[in-house]
């Protein structure tokens, strides 16, 4: 069975894209990346970002950070759980997010500097959690130590581990090593998600072969929903889609808010033939209307 995870990307992998995506065949998803020091404050845009219904039961995924704030987090989502505010499967501790910014701030890929700090936020996460916890990280921070930090995770009783094939140095140049994922596949007992450089179907099941537990698919993903059923993108598809996406919003009533929209009207447009004017537009648009009616406007092309 092939098993297709859509990646969680700040701005694009909200709940309304999100369920678009399981619809057209992804079979896992896991929420934008969430500071656990921001859920203990009950800040109103985090929250909402946490939010995953029963139809979905997506993996919450926070960044990893060793402070008392984020284990208050983490009994926070513990609490929403238990009065069904949220549906999620796991947690998902993010290791590997390379951003300067929150690598400043001690989280994210910054703990893959020492081993001591993953196995603590690790274990302290699963003593508090009432769900079970996965892991992403990269193969090492300036160099590759990949196994180490595996099992490392294994060890600390993670159940599942999303491994993006660079170090943390590399960011996203050069190459996904794909070998060093095959290598962490072989070396470990749990569920082990190879992630880095899928941009197709055909891609992502010829990967399926190093790691059968599952592949995760990124940034070919954006607006790119037909991905995950191999399917190429149309105008006709496109415009489908997206209208399809704004629904879901309004279905879900979520406020839609005009940067995101704009993100999301960008991303769906991308490669289409004649439709530069038509995202200048998009970019330069004032309101949602204004969004909708210019994206709409490219089955004039």
């Amino acid at each position: 069975m092939t098993k297709l995870w859509l990646a969680p990307m700040e701005l694009y992998t909200d709940l309304s894209y999100r369920l678009l995506c399981k619809k057209y065949g992804a079979d896992y998803t896991i929420t934008e990346m969430t500071n656990a020091i921001a859920i203990s404050r009950n800040i109103e845009k985090v929250m909402s970002k946490i939010y995953t219904p029963k139809s979905e039961r997506a993996e919450i995924q926070v960044m990893a950070q060793n402070k008392p704030e984020y284990y208050t987090g983490i009994i926070k989502i513990n609490e929403l759980i238990e009065t069904n505010q949220t549906f999620p499967s796991k947690i998902n501790i993010n290791m590997g997010c390379p951003a300067p910014k929150i690598i400043g701030s001690e989280a994210g890929s910054f703990v893959l500097k020492d081993l001591k700090m993953i196995k603590e936020i690790v274990t302290k996460t699963i003593k508090l959690s009432s769900i079970p916890v996965s892991c992403k990280i990269r193969l090492g921070y300036n160099t590759q130590n990949h196994l180490e930090i595996s099992k490392t995770i294994e060890n600390a009783g993670a159940v599942s581990l999303i491994v993006h094939g660079r170090t943390v140095k590399q960011k996203y140049s050069g190459n996904a090593d794909w070998e060093a994922i095959q290598e962490i596949n072989e070396q470990i007992n749990i569920q082990v998600i190879g992630n880095g450089d899928i941009t197709n179907l055909t891609e992502a099941k010829d990967k399926l072969k190093i790691t059968n537990n599952g592949v995760m698919i990124g940034r070919a993903a954006q607006g790119n929903p037909h991905l995950f059923k191999g399917q190429e993108r149309t105008t006709i598809n496109q415009i489908k889609l997206f209208n399809e996406y704004v629904k879901l919003n309004h279905k879900h009533k979520i406020n839609l808010n005009l940067n995101r929209l704009k993100i999301q009207a960008l991303a769906f447009s991308k490669g289409i033939t004649g439709a530069k004017q038509i995202r200048t537009i998009i970019s330069q648009s004032k309101s949602n209307t204004e969004i909708i009616n210019a994206f709409n406007s490219l089955s004039d092309i």
